[in-house]
């Protein structure tokens, strides 16, 4: 699990690839381990409601062809979640992509900073100060742009 933390602080699009063979037998064990698929697939989302994106693949083909369709997918300046109305706000959308930002939380954010810029350029203290951040929200949020840059 730190592993995967790190792996999801280190990027703006965190994804883990796991390669294997997710064959189960009548038990419910996934083939060549000692767990069962439901105990992995907790497991992983888990991990996933943390902010890590995590694919599956089964071969060393299907994963370079996914690598391949990833790169393509976040070379786009946009994003099919976006298109497909998950978030009208473009600037909600981009505070999306600061883990542990929600279109809510966004929302509030945008309710006390206006604007991008605004966001951007504010302190980790003042962003502290708005409902349902906190100091660790603030924290992040304030990182994510000067880690971007």
């Amino acid at each position: 699990m730190n592993q995967a933390m790190r792996l999801r602080d280190a990027t703006p699009w965190p994804v883990l690839l796991i390669e294997g063979h997710w064959v189960r037998d009548s038990a419910g064990y996934v083939l060549g381990s000692r767990y069962k698929w439901g105990a992995i697939w907790d497991f992983l989302q888990t991990v996933q409601d943390t902010g890590l994106r995590i694919q599956l693949t089964t071969s060393v083909d299907h994963t370079v062809e996914r690598l391949v369709e990833l790169e393509n997918y976040f070379q786009k300046s946009h994003h099919a979640s976006v298109e497909r109305g998950l978030s009208e706000n473009n600037i909600v959308a981009v505070l999306c992509h600061i883990r542990g930002v929600s279109d809510a939380r966004a929302k509030i954010i945008l309710e006390h900073i206006p604007t991008l810029e605004g966001i951007v350029q504010a302190e980790q203290d003042e962003l502290a100060m708005i409902p349902n951040i906190g100091p660790e929200m603030a924290r992040r949020i304030y990182r994510f742009w000067r880690l971007s840059q």
